[in-house]
């Protein structure tokens, strides 16, 4: 069995892959989703774990509690990694391993250029060319960040539980700010790939990803794949070319 974990700001995400699929589990980045992690996976044995976070503080626990259940030494993703990937970015020490990954996994499933949005603690596009070049991308807040800053940095406007259901045209306070957090989140997403493509002269596929996507990724015009544990997979797969 080969361990993925995808370390998030907000989330830890997990699977657990075998031959008759994939298991997974998500807990808060915090003391006790370590402590879920280390109670879910203290009966099993790994061949080997691959890791990808964008979270300093998380990933040496995370690594201190895998290291003695796995055969070989865990993969930590980075820039270094051969993934496949070249980097057409200024510094690309600073590229986000789970764009990384979702970058790579994207353009071996299109077999060719695609844009990957994350819609996660903040939104990011990540835009992978020819020849599977990284190329950089957009970050935009995230859905329920933008709705705990109107709250935050107001003195009326309540803070919104986001949900799949929103009308462009609000009747309330709350539909207003569900429709400006959700569906403008989704025109800016649609507008920024758009002006890309335009500029790459290509039309990119859009694979979409994240703990929002559910809730922001059918108001997209175009969305050619929608997988929530597509950085999952996208770890495994990264572990089975640098290993098998």
């Amino acid at each position: 069995m080969i361990l993925a974990v995808d370390i998030g700001n907000t989330n830890i995400k997990l699977g657990i892959f075998h031959y008759g699929g994939y298991d997974k589990l998500r807990v808060d980045s915090s003391e006790s989703g370590l402590k879920k992690i280390e109670e879910a996976i203290v009966d099993i044995q790994f061949g080997g774990a691959i890791v990808s976070s964008v979270s300093p503080a998380m990933t040496a626990p995370i690594l201190s509690i895998i290291a003695h259940k796995v055969e070989r030494e865990p993969i930590v993703v980075s820039c270094k990694s051969d993934t496949g990937l070249s980097f057409s970015v200024t510094n690309p020490e600073r590229v986000g391993a789970d764009r990384i990954v979702a970058a790579a996994y994207a353009f071996n499933h299109f077999q060719g250029p695609a844009a990957v949005v994350d819609f996660g603690t903040i939104t990011a596009i990540s835009v992978v060319g020819n020849g599977a070049a990284f190329m950089g991308g957009a970050l935009l807040p995230g859905v329920r960040m933008m709705a705990r800053a109107m709250n935050e940095h107001t003195a009326l406007l309540p803070l919104v539980e986001i949900i799949p259901e929103v009308q462009p045209l609000g009747n309330n306070t709350e539909g207003a700010i569900a429709s400006g957090v959700v569906i403008g989140s989704a025109g800016a997403v649609d507008r920024i790939i758009k002006d890309i493509g335009e500029r790459l002269a290509r039309d990119l596929k859009v694979a979409v990803t994240g703990g929002n996507s559910g809730v922001v990724g059918r108001y997209l015009s175009r969305c050619d794949l929608n997988d929530q544990d597509l950085n999952l997979k996208g770890l495994k797969y990264l572990y089975d070319r640098m290993v098998l």
